[in-house]
Protein backbone atom coordinates (compact mmCIF):
# COMPACT_ATOMS: atom_id res chain seq x y z
CA UNK A 1 0.00 0.00 0.00
CA UNK A 2 1.49 3.45 -0.73
CA UNK A 3 1.43 5.58 2.10
CA UNK A 4 -0.76 9.30 1.09
CA UNK A 5 2.04 11.92 2.49
CA UNK A 6 -0.12 14.90 4.03
CA UNK A 7 1.10 18.28 5.07
CA UNK A 8 -1.06 20.30 7.86
CA UNK A 9 -0.94 24.38 7.08
CA UNK A 10 -1.90 26.00 10.29
CA UNK A 11 -1.14 24.01 13.69
CA UNK A 12 -3.59 25.46 16.18
CA UNK A 13 -6.53 23.88 17.35
CA UNK A 14 -8.08 22.60 14.13
CA UNK A 15 -4.98 21.30 12.64
CA UNK A 16 -3.85 19.24 15.56
CA UNK A 17 -7.53 17.95 15.86
CA UNK A 18 -6.73 17.10 11.67
CA UNK A 19 -3.08 15.33 13.35
CA UNK A 20 -5.01 13.61 15.51
CA UNK A 21 -7.86 12.19 12.90
CA UNK A 22 -5.47 11.36 10.02
CA UNK A 23 -3.21 9.02 12.97
CA UNK A 24 -5.68 6.90 13.21
CA UNK A 25 -6.26 6.25 9.51
CA UNK A 26 -4.23 3.71 7.80
CA UNK A 27 -1.97 4.45 4.61
CA UNK A 28 -1.74 8.06 5.68
CA UNK A 29 1.55 9.90 7.31
CA UNK A 30 1.86 13.64 8.77
CA UNK A 31 4.87 14.53 6.80
CA UNK A 32 5.21 18.61 7.49
CA UNK A 33 3.38 20.64 9.51
CA UNK A 34 3.38 24.97 8.57
CA UNK A 35 2.80 27.45 11.09
CA UNK A 36 4.41 31.33 11.63
CA UNK A 37 4.27 30.47 15.73
CA UNK A 38 7.05 28.22 16.91
CA UNK A 39 4.76 27.32 20.16
CA UNK A 40 1.93 25.87 17.82
CA UNK A 41 4.73 23.77 15.58
CA UNK A 42 6.17 22.52 18.43
CA UNK A 43 3.17 21.31 20.21
CA UNK A 44 1.63 19.56 17.25
CA UNK A 45 5.10 18.34 16.19
CA UNK A 46 5.17 16.62 19.28
CA UNK A 47 1.98 14.65 17.77
CA UNK A 48 4.13 13.97 14.44
CA UNK A 49 7.94 13.82 15.48
CA UNK A 50 9.35 12.59 11.97
CA UNK A 51 7.18 16.00 10.39
CA UNK A 52 9.22 18.53 8.91
CA UNK A 53 8.79 21.96 10.30
CA UNK A 54 8.08 25.56 7.92
CA UNK A 55 7.38 28.76 9.14
CA UNK A 56 5.02 29.23 6.35
CA UNK A 57 3.04 27.46 3.52
CA UNK A 58 5.41 28.51 0.15
CA UNK A 59 8.08 26.72 1.69
CA UNK A 60 5.87 23.55 2.68
CA UNK A 61 4.56 23.57 -1.00
CA UNK A 62 7.84 24.33 -2.46
CA UNK A 63 9.61 21.47 -0.43
CA UNK A 64 7.40 18.90 -2.63
CA UNK A 65 7.02 16.63 0.48
CA UNK A 66 3.04 16.19 0.98
CA UNK A 67 0.64 14.44 -1.23
CA UNK A 68 -2.47 16.57 -0.20
CA UNK A 69 -2.51 19.39 2.33
CA UNK A 70 -5.18 20.07 5.11
CA UNK A 71 -6.09 23.99 5.26
CA UNK A 72 -6.34 24.64 9.04
CA UNK A 73 -5.06 27.68 8.88
CA UNK A 74 -7.51 30.86 10.47
CA UNK A 75 -10.06 31.94 7.68
CA UNK A 76 -8.65 35.43 6.74
CA UNK A 77 -5.40 33.46 5.38
CA UNK A 78 -7.41 30.98 2.98
CA UNK A 79 -7.21 32.87 0.08
CA UNK A 80 -3.77 33.37 -0.17
CA UNK A 81 -2.77 29.78 0.28
CA UNK A 82 -5.66 28.76 -1.80
CA UNK A 83 -4.40 30.83 -4.36
CA UNK A 84 -0.68 29.45 -3.94
CA UNK A 85 -1.79 25.66 -3.81
CA UNK A 86 -4.34 25.74 -6.79
CA UNK A 87 -0.94 26.06 -8.82
CA UNK A 88 -0.16 22.90 -7.75
CA UNK A 89 -1.37 19.49 -8.04
CA UNK A 90 -1.94 18.88 -4.23
CA UNK A 91 -5.20 17.73 -3.01
CA UNK A 92 -6.75 19.73 -0.85
CA UNK A 93 -9.53 19.97 2.03
CA UNK A 94 -9.93 23.60 3.86
CA UNK A 95 -11.06 22.99 7.06
CA UNK A 96 -13.96 25.63 6.35
CA UNK A 97 -15.33 27.83 4.29
CA UNK A 98 -12.77 29.52 1.27
CA UNK A 99 -13.55 33.08 2.15
CA UNK A 100 -15.72 35.14 3.89
CA UNK A 101 -17.82 36.00 0.78
CA UNK A 102 -18.17 34.46 -2.53
CA UNK A 103 -16.37 37.56 -4.20
CA UNK A 104 -13.46 36.91 -2.67
CA UNK A 105 -13.45 32.93 -3.11
CA UNK A 106 -13.84 33.51 -6.60
CA UNK A 107 -10.66 35.91 -6.93
CA UNK A 108 -8.71 32.83 -5.10
CA UNK A 109 -10.52 30.16 -7.07
CA UNK A 110 -9.52 32.12 -10.37
CA UNK A 111 -5.83 31.52 -10.28
CA UNK A 112 -3.75 31.43 -13.58
CA UNK A 113 -3.07 27.82 -13.30
CA UNK A 114 -6.46 26.52 -11.64
CA UNK A 115 -7.90 25.39 -14.97
CA UNK A 116 -4.69 23.45 -15.62
CA UNK A 117 -4.80 21.07 -12.07
CA UNK A 118 -4.70 17.22 -13.11
CA UNK A 119 -8.00 16.12 -13.16
CA UNK A 120 -6.89 13.66 -10.54
CA UNK A 121 -6.87 16.29 -8.30
CA UNK A 122 -9.29 17.22 -5.17
CA UNK A 123 -10.58 20.43 -4.07
CA UNK A 124 -12.93 19.95 -0.99
CA UNK A 125 -14.30 21.99 1.99
CA UNK A 126 -15.30 21.35 5.65
CA UNK A 127 -17.65 23.58 6.95
CA UNK A 128 -18.27 23.65 10.35
CA UNK A 129 -22.00 24.05 11.94
CA UNK A 130 -20.71 26.78 14.09
CA UNK A 131 -19.89 28.99 10.99
CA UNK A 132 -23.81 28.79 9.52
CA UNK A 133 -25.19 30.86 12.95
Amino acid sequence: MTTLRYGIIGSGMMGVEHIENLSHTEGVEVTAIADPDPGSREFAGALVPDALHYTNHEALIADNVCDAVVVASPNFTHVDVLRDLLATDLHVLSRSRFAPRSTIATRSLSSPRAGTRSPGSALSTGTCRRSLA
